[in-house]
């Protein structure tokens, strides 16, 4: 008899920048690192895989004013995940960092770093810095400003620039044999060079760290487009999906099975978790009770506009509410046009107007019910081969996590189902992922 399958369960943390958190009187402060604490010890404490930041460059603005309600607002990730392997054991910890904003060398070092000083618990969400309320009104884009570049690249050409810069990063990995340093003694014949000279990045190497602990801190990938879904193919170890209906997620699952196959890979490689909101209380009364103050705070007009930019990419921020839903652009490269095409197409055949579709389709939908309820779900879908676990997205933190933690954790792992203990220390070791080999190369004489 084949063992069940197992399911695998992220945290997703992105800040002050939650939807409705900055509203809720139970907030967590993200500026107090003591926070942070709660997060991953709890996390670590439910038997979590990892936990996850997201990551903005920029404050959003329009004509020229900075508008929320939502920015970043919390430490710079590469500062935090250190910090936070000191005060957990087995959690992994994942951080979200662009490779169009970042130089691979320096990347590489820093990945690298705290593999080591975590002890094998690294991960690397690889993103291309998408952020449409970045834009500025001239065309050009305050992500580049920030930067010191004159104009953001185009949607093709960022995702071209970030295979190149996770192929050259996976390449410093492996530019140090694994027993190079025995003893403290470095034997340079295990050091090699990378000399890599691409379009977008020349780097002689080796790296100035020895290989991470987990040969390669997991990857990380978010992307849905074409070129999204081909760059997780490619390079990533997790993919995450944005699908909500289990035909869809299904759909995706065995698109990115079949992609795999075309770089030589297998399923066995890639673990794919959709995105989840979570609202669980002991009876189904309750979870509705709370899910029902969770919408009420989200019933303001930034609020709304900011939930259709963010998905879409399209800046809605002057779109009048009340109105018929605009005639977009839909294929500019910056958005996302399969899904401004799908609003316009539920708007003008419901007859809705802005807020009306935003009351439709935002937030990202929320599981709403009982332990037994939320438990049937995560089954369901990890028995019809939609997703291999989830990310989960608290609403509001520290509760939504208390909560599925007290309540859902237990009767996944009755079900046998989830973990009761970590079987081994690294990240990879708790996603079921092998440690890359070394490449075959020519030793040095």
């Amino acid at each position: 008899m084949s063992e069940k399958k197992q399911l695998h369960l992220g945290m997703f943390l992105q800040g002050v920048g939650h939807t409705i958190a900055w509203r809720h009187p139970e907030h967590a402060k993200y500026t107090e690192f003591e926070t942070y604490v709660r997060f991953a010890q709890t996390a670590e404490r439910g038997k979590f895989d990892f936990i996850f930041f997201g990551e903005g460059l920029v404050v959003r603005e329009h004509q020229g004013r900075f508008f929320g309600p939502i920015v970043n607002g919390r430490p710079d990730t590469i500062a935090l995940l250190p910090a936070l392997a000191a005060v957990t054991e087995k959690i992994g910890l994942a951080a979200t960092i662009s490779s169009t904003y970042n130089a691979p060398y320096e990347l590489a070092r820093q990945l690298a770093s705290i593999d080591h000083v975590s002890s094998g618990r690294a991960a690397w969400n690889v993103v291309t810095t998408f952020s449409n309320s970045a834009a500025k009104d001239a065309g050009g884009d305050q992500v580049a400003y920030n930067f010191s570049k004159e104009k953001h690249l185009d949607h093709a050409t960022r995702y071209d620039r970030a295979r190149e810069v996770v192929t050259l990063i996976k390449k410093l990995w492996d530019s140090w044999d694994d027993d190079a340093l025995d003893g403290g003694q470095l034997d340079w014949r295990k050091v090699y060079p990378v000399e890599h000279h691409g379009e977008w990045c020349s780097v002689r190497g080796p790296l100035d760290v020895q290989r991470p602990p987990q040969g390669h801190p997991v990857i990380i990938q978010a992307g849905q487009s074409e070129d999204g879904r081909d760059l997780a193919a490619r390079i990533a170890d997790v993919i995450f999906s944005p699908n909500r209906n289990l035909d869809d997620a299904r759909a995706f699952y065995a698109d990115l099975t079949h992609r795999l196959t075309q770089y030589g890979r297998s399923k066995a490689e890639l673990r794919i978790l959709p995105g989840l909101a979570v609202v669980v209380a002991p009876t189904e009364a309750e979870a509705q009770a709370k899910a029902a103050y969770y919408r009420s705070l989200l019933s303001t007009p930034a609020i709304g506009r900011y939930l259709l930019g963010e998905q879409s990419g399209h800046d809605f921020s002057d779109v009048d509410l009340d109105g018929p839903f605009p005639d977009v652009d839909t294929t500019r490269p910056e958005v996302n046009g399969q899904l401004l095409e799908q609003w316009k197409t539920l708007a003008k055949t419901e007859h809705l107007t802005v807020q009306q579709l935003i009351d439709r389709v935002t937030p990202r939908r929320s599981l709403v019910g009982s332990p037994t309820q939320v438990a049937d779900h995560c089954q369901t879908w990890l028995e019809a081969e939609a997703s291999d676990g989830f990310l989960l997205t608290p609403t509001l933190f520290p509760g939504d996590l208390d909560d599925f933690v007290t309540l859902v954790v237990p009767e996944l792992q009755r079900r046998g189902l989830f973990r009761a203990e970590y079987a081994g220390n690294t990240l990879r070791d708790h996603l079921g992922l092998k440690r890359p080999a070394l490449p075959a190369r020519t030793r040095a004489q």
